[in-house]
């Protein structure tokens, strides 16, 4: 279950860094950054949440124009075994991943989820950074919330990264329901409802920092969003 920071641990994993869609600011990128530690720490642009991920490289500009030196972006829309393989000995090179809005069900079928639940939980565990806006923090679920059908949620396999079942554009799009019933639907002893330009912070499944008033429903306590 997802908790509130009381302290810090002598070892620390990876960030993944949830944002609830909407225009990407200067403050959460310098927050990344920040997270990442360093401007020349490899950082892997990952828009294959997009129907087109060349068109990824506005993510890597907007990276790169705000001081990071070592900013790649991942253009492909299919992988072979090979090139998974590859991209993971990448990754391991990395420091930070971002994954921006669009579709997290194109992500989750170019990758596999297998492939996604074997690679990034681990990565983060060992200290990869994890940027997820919109589709790219929803996905950090397993089961994640992958749309909508008569007036409820659709749910797929996503990747895992938090014990949490993430929903974004909260109330610009009215998702309340969507989230509460989907919550209580599922295993999760946590849900986290991010309106547009909100944000958590979550390490080893703690909430470090939050911007903004994210919805969190907690399991233990039916029905009481903090």
């Amino acid at each position: 279950m997802i908790s509130v920071a009381t302290g810090l641990a002598l070892w620390k994993s990876g960030a993944v860094m949830l944002v609830g869609g909407g225009s990407t600011t200067q403050a959460m990128v310098d927050q990344f950054v920040k997270l990442c530690g360093r401007k020349d720490a490899l950082i892997v642009v990952m828009p294959q949440t997009r129907e087109e991920p060349s068109k990824g490289v506005s993510s890597g500009e907007m990276l790169t124009k705000s001081g990071l030196t070592n900013v790649i972006v991942i253009r492909e829309d299919s992988f072979s075994s090979e090139s998974l393989n590859r991209l993971e000995l990448r990754l391991q090179e990395a420091r930070g991943v971002w994954v921006p809005g669009g579709d997290q069900n194109l992500f989750l079928k170019r990758f596999g989820a297998s492939w996604c639940q074997r690679v990034f939980p681990k990565l983060v565990a060992n200290g990869l950074n994890w940027f997820g806006t919109s589709a790219g923090a929803m996905i950090a679920s397993n089961p994640m919330i992958a749309g909508n059908k008569d007036g409820g949620a659709v749910m797929a396999e996503g990747i895992g990264l938090v014990d949490a079942l993430v929903d974004s554009h909260y109330r610009v799009r009215r998702r309340e329901n969507r989230l509460r019933n989907a919550f209580f639907s599922h295993k999760h002893e946590t849900g986290i409802g991010l309106d547009e330009g909100e944000w958590v912070i979550i390490r080893n499944n703690v909430i470090e920092e939050m911007y903004g008033e994210p919805h969190i429903l907690l399991r233990e306590k039916f029905g009481l969003f903090r």
